[in-house]
């Protein structure tokens, strides 16, 4: 190596540049070898992980046309119980009316008079 060098130094100041720029770049690429093997697999590894993240999240047209669904569909049972409850209603008060025709026969008393008596 040293032999090398006493070589080089009496040689002209060209080839001199010349070899210490080939020097320099052949160590730039070892030091940037070594890092790419250390950081690359590490950095592709966080792409991968941040790809899987964002295609398992719903995209906002599909978030918001669900929550939409949701809602109506909510509605809808709200609107469906109303109408149960105002049928239940009508055909109770109709059940009603039908029966205060009703006459007690003389013989028994009607609910109402019973309720206090007590034979």
């Amino acid at each position: 190596m040293f032999g090398f060098l006493e070589k080089l130094r009496q040689e002209s100041e060209n080839k001199r540049r010349r070899t210490a720029f080939f020097f320099s770049l052949a160590v730039t690429a070892c030091i940037l070898s070594i890092w790419l093997t250390i950081i690359y697999p590490t950095w592709i590894d966080g792409q991968n992980q941040e790809h899987k993240a964002a295609s398992s999240l719903p995209s906002p047209t599909s978030a918001m046309g669900s929550t939409l669904l949701t809602g109506f569909s909510a509605i809808g049972d709200q609107i469906g119980a109303i109408k149960d409850t105002i049928s239940s209603v009508i055909s109770t008060s109709t059940y009603a009316t039908k029966t205060s025709g009703v006459k007690f026969s003389e013989a028994s008393s009607s609910p109402a008079s019973s309720f206090g008596s007590q034979n």
